[in-house]
């Protein structure tokens, strides 16, 4: 972890950006996922950049499913209309 040791001074800490290392280990922490070394772990902006995707999927497939959700919903009650007035 590389970037958690770019320099001790303090006041040339708080001007840098947070570390991928520290937003990776919230990131993980939210998911309940535990991070393995190796692979992606040594490489934090890739594994970000892939729960950003992740992310990104599934709020278009919970859409999706919403849309879903109110076309099944009106056809059923064209259906029960449909039934109400044949009978």
């Amino acid at each position: 972890m590389k970037a958690l040791e770019r320099t001790t001074d303090p006041a040339v800490r708080q001007g840098l950006p947070v570390p991928y290392e520290i937003i990776l280990y919230y990131e993980c922490e939210r998911r309940h996922c535990l991070p393995f070394p190796g692979s992606l772990m040594d490489q934090p902006h890739i594994l970000l950049l892939c729960f950003r995707i992740i992310e990104d999927e599934a709020a278009q497939a919970e859409a999706e499913r919403r849309k879903l959700a109110e076309i099944n919903r009106q056809a059923q009650e064209a259906f029960a209309k449909a039934n109400a007035v044949q009978n």
